[in-house]
């Protein structure tokens, strides 16, 4: 059940490049239990969408860092060790940090500092941090969130929203909310 829409006109940005490109848009689905994870990505996939499956937010992250065509995210709130709410933070807020990693190498007395101290908030390895540095910084920052709970917390969802997803999903999470979801995006 799709509760709010959230940023709006990113998302048809993001899919209508992905359909120009000739290929069908790519998903990237994250969600710890295999079974949600296997029902997301069943959905997508049979509704033309191409789905790179993974099991957390690092794991996200670092395919992020390595694919740079991710159309869309749709994510699970509750992970363990990064929620989907911090995954979400973490692609928004890319447009700022990723700089401060590559401007660490320019400055050889705070380097190391200030790369651990980035390693840190984000714990990924060195060189997918910098994978992640060299790719459009603004690029990740559009690409759209979608959220999925099996708990429907309006402070929760309004929350998201605010921090930029694009949408919110109540688990379990069916085709007809697959379709509402995508057909105000694509043609």
């Amino acid at each position: 059940m799709s509760i709010g829409a959230g940023a709006g006109g990113v998302m048809g940005a993001a899919m209508a490049a992905a359909a120009a490109g000739g290929g069908a848009p790519h998903v990237l689905a994250v969600d710890d239990s295999s079974v949600d994870r296997a029902v997301i990505a069943g959905i997508l996939r049979s509704s033309r969408f191409r789905v790179t499956a993974v099991d957390s937010g690092k794991r996200a992250l670092e395919l992020l860092g390595s694919e740079p065509n991710v159309s869309m995210i749709i994510t699970d709130y509750w992970m363990p060790e990064m929620t989907g709410y911090e995954l979400l933070k973490k692609v928004k807020v890319y447009t700022c940090m990723p700089c401060l990693c590559c401007m660490a190498f320019s400055f050889v007395q705070v380097a190391e500092s200030l790369i651990t101290l980035i390693h840190e908030i984000f714990n990924l390895p060195t060189q997918i941090m910098h994978r992640i540095c060299m790719q459009e910084s603004s690029q990740l920052k559009k690409i759209p969130v979608v959220i999925m709970s099996s708990e429907n917390v309006p402070t929760r969802i309004s929350r998201c929203l605010e921090e930029g997803a694009e949408d919110f999903l109540v688990k379990p999470v069916r085709p007809s909310d697959v379709s509402r979801l995508f057909s105000r995006v694509l043609p």
